[in-house]
Order: C-alpha cells, then structure tokens, then sequence
C-alpha cells in the first residue's frame, strides 16, 4: 500500500489504474485521475470498471472514486483514503 501511494502521488495527467498485490491475491490498490473509475459492490466480491454500464450484469451498486484518493479493494470490503491517507 505505501509504495503503491507513493507511485501515484509522483503521477501526472490523467489516469485511471488497478495493481494487483502478488503476496495477497485478493487485493487490488485503485487510483484515478480525470479519468472514470468505479468500484462495483457485489456479495462477496467487488469489481473495478470505468463505466456503471460495464458492471451491470454483476451489480447494480457501486462505489465512485474521486480524483486523488487511493482504494484498497478487496473480495468483501472497499477502503477509501484521501491523499493524506485518512479514511
């Protein structure tokens, strides 16, 4: 996660990306900037898509992420931190 904070807070111009932890599987760190990106909130499993429409099939509930916050997205749980890492 800190390092993952660090990347986006040297990043510039617009974007919109998802890594994905290799040590827990089960976690993805989120972050945008003037691009579009959700989070779309199932039972039992979350997903990431930068329009409502990709995720309807899935859900119909979703999360929207604001410029400059980082989201800790896992199976059953979405954290959402400002910049400063408050949550």
């Amino acid at each position: 996660e800190d390092a993952f904070t660090k990347v986006v807070s040297l990043l510039h111009g617009s974007y919109a990306l998802g890594l994905l932890d290799e040590k827990d599987k089960d976690t993805m760190f989120v972050a945008k900037n003037k691009s579009p990106l959700l989070i779309g909130v199932g039972d039992g499993f979350n997903v990431i898509a930068s329009d409502a429409l990709a995720m309807l099939q899935a859900t119909n509930e979703y999360k929207e992420i604001h410029d400059h916050e980082i989201v800790i997205v896992k199976r059953d749980e979405v954290i959402i931190k400002d910049a400063n890492g408050q949550v």
